[in-house]
């Protein structure tokens, strides 16, 4: 008893600026240790691509993912692309914007707002807007959320998916 009391009197010693960090790295370590296997390794995956990254926007939207996670909000992981420090292909920026602008048209075919079929896919409205702006490509894992959400078969989305399946 008497090494904690020893230790809350350190603390209490330090100054407010030192407290607040320091509650906060304990506050962040108490919530890594609560997350799944699966948010471990997306989390890991974002530190990387993070430190990988030399766009502040591209910085920002990984920065968020990170709160998103750690928060416990809905999220979707979505692969950048990296080819050493190429830019995207023609044929990978059209079926960027192929899917996002048939996610657009399906979501104004239902009158719906990106805030609503954000919530009803269980993914950050923002994450609805750069797809359908084709800034991001969607992964399969976020077009079936999408498509089951808005009641339609996946291939709406994807021009590569192969068949027309329904939502799952």
């Amino acid at each position: 008893m008497s090494q904690i009391s020893d230790s809350i009197d350190a603390l209490r010693r330090l100054d407010a600026r030192d407290q607040a960090l320091l509650l906060a790295v304990v506050t962040v370590a108490d919530r890594v240790t609560r997350l799944t296997a699966e948010e471990s390794n997306d989390l890991i995956e974002l530190v990387g691509a993070l430190r990988a990254s030399h766009d502040e926007a591209e910085q920002r939207e990984i920065i968020e993912t990170m709160y998103e996670i750690l928060e416990r909000r809905s999220y979707t992981l979505v692969p950048l692309e990296r080819v050493a420090s190429k830019a995207p292909s023609q044929n990978f920026i059209r079926w960027r914007n192929y899917v996002g602008a048939q996610v657009r048209k399906a979501r104004e075919s239902k009158g719906w707002t990106q805030e609503r079929l954000a919530e009803k896919a269980g993914i950050p409205q923002s994450h609805v807007s750069r797809i359908e702006t084709g800034r991001h490509s969607p992964a399969q894992a976020t077009l079936r959320k999408l498509a089951k959400a808005m009641n339609v078969p996946l291939h709406t989305f994807d021009c590569n998916h192969e068949g027309p399946r329904d939502a799952a």
